[in-house]
């Protein structure tokens, strides 16, 4: 693994880290709102509507943000420019007003027009939920959305809400960028939005989520992955699948990797990275699993199981090399690196981060991180999915 370059704030934590501790990664944390947010990390966005859960960069290197709701109002949105190192008031906006009712972003993209689009999705912890519930909910279904951003002031339009009572998943944009592939749950229809003409068409049904003693027990993909061919990929009903949408055929990966007792409890996606060389790796929610997929072959390989408490949130790769963050929401985060030239597998350790931007510099074990994603200046940013989350950048 390359080594580690480290910000002029990581270096100051450097000489704080006790002897027997292996050095700090380059991680730096920023607060949601600043220069008025409280010192000790507290973001202007309230605690419990500050967890990170979608990232994507735009055409002109902003990076956009979304949040989800684990206690209060709405989910935000917020932007980032690492030559500004600070998230300002002005670069916040709640979806109360824009998107009222809605819970969480699930997913940002960019797509050819250079705007980032993004999805909602209320049903997004539907674990165990009762069927009946769901089949009495008045939810509007959820919606996709456009952020514009004026330098790194966002402004944010609701574009259709496409099925009624379905939130959307995620979402993923097509090899042109012109058309946004999503996935619902808990029904699991495969739709495409047309960035041109503002439509959203469905095109397929997929086998709806396992139903329990009454209750939703299935897992819904938390990813979609496109190849280089423009196939979409995601799981389903403890299988891979995978749209072309020249053919319009969709078709069933044979590997049972996400579902080898053959049962209810199957595993999904929670998380893809595509390489240059056309192979697709995917991080699995329940065993935190780090799978790899052959486009050509259809065959699933089990590369190993990445920490103990599952969730392989998300994936990028950066140089041949492959980063990803596992952990829970009730652990603290694990990165990794692998590199597929070699099947070199390292583990980061002692992970800490120390505020930019503060009267202080706080020591913090980070809790569940999530989204990956390359910024223009060559780092990657992820956010904390927790309930005071932060945005981080990885500077590897």
């Amino acid at each position: 693994m390359k080594k580690i370059i480290l910000t002029s704030v990581i270096l100051i934590a450097s000489t704080i880290v006790s002897a027997k501790s292996k050095p700090v990664d380059g991680f730096s944390a920023f607060l949601l709102g600043q220069p008025k947010a409280d010192a000790a990390f507290q973001s202007l966005v309230p605690n419990g509507e500050s967890a990170v859960s979608a990232l994507a960069v735009n055409g002109s290197g902003v990076l956009v943000g979304g949040t989800t709701v684990l206690r209060g109002k709405a989910p935000w949105i917020f932007t980032f420019r690492t030559a500004d190192n600070v998230i300002k008031p002005e670069q916040l906006v709640s979806l109360e007003k824009v998107l009222p009712g809605e819970t969480s972003v699930s997913s940002l993209v960019k797509a050819a027009d250079g705007a980032v689009y993004g999805t909602t999705n209320n049903y997004f912890d539907a674990d165990y939920m009762f069927k009946e519930d769901w089949d009495n909910s008045a939810y509007e279904g959820g919606a996709v959305f456009k952020v514009d951003v004026a330098g790194a002031v966002p402004s944010v339009k609701t574009l259709v809400r496409p099925f009624k009572n379905e939130g959307i998943a995620a979402l993923v944009s097509s090899k042109d960028g012109w058309t946004l592939y999503g996935i619902t749950t808990p029904t699991q229809i495969l739709f495409a939005y047309d960035v041109k003409n503002g439509k959203a068409t469905e095109v397929a049904r997929l086998k709806s989520l396992t139903v329990t003693y009454h209750r939703v027990t299935g897992k819904s993909t938390k990813a979609l992955a496109l190849d280089t061919a423009g196939n979409v990929y995601g799981t389903n009903g403890g299988y891979f699948f995978r749209f072309n949408p020249k053919t319009k055929v969709v078709d069933t990966l044979k590997s049972d990797l996400l579902n080898e007792t053959n049962g209810d409890a199957y595993d999904c996606a929670a998380s893809f990275a595509v390489s240059p060389d056309n192979k697709i790796y995917c991080g699995t929610f329940l065993d935190g699993k780090l799978l790899e997929l052959n486009p050509v072959t259809g065959d699933v390989r089990d590369l190993g199981i990445t920490s103990r408490t599952g969730n392989l949130s998300s994936l990028a790769i950066k140089n041949g090399i492959l980063y990803g963050l596992s952990g829970s929401e009730e652990s603290r985060a694990y990165p990794f690196t692998y590199e597929p030239a070699t099947g070199t597998y390292k583990k980061i350790p002692k992970l800490k981060v120390y505020f930019e931007n503060t009267d202080k510099k706080y020591k913090y074990n980070t809790g569940n991180l999530f989204g990956l994603v390359l910024l223009p200046d060559g780092s990657l940013a992820m956010g904390e999915k927790d309930f005071n989350g932060h945005l981080y950048t990885w500077k590897p």
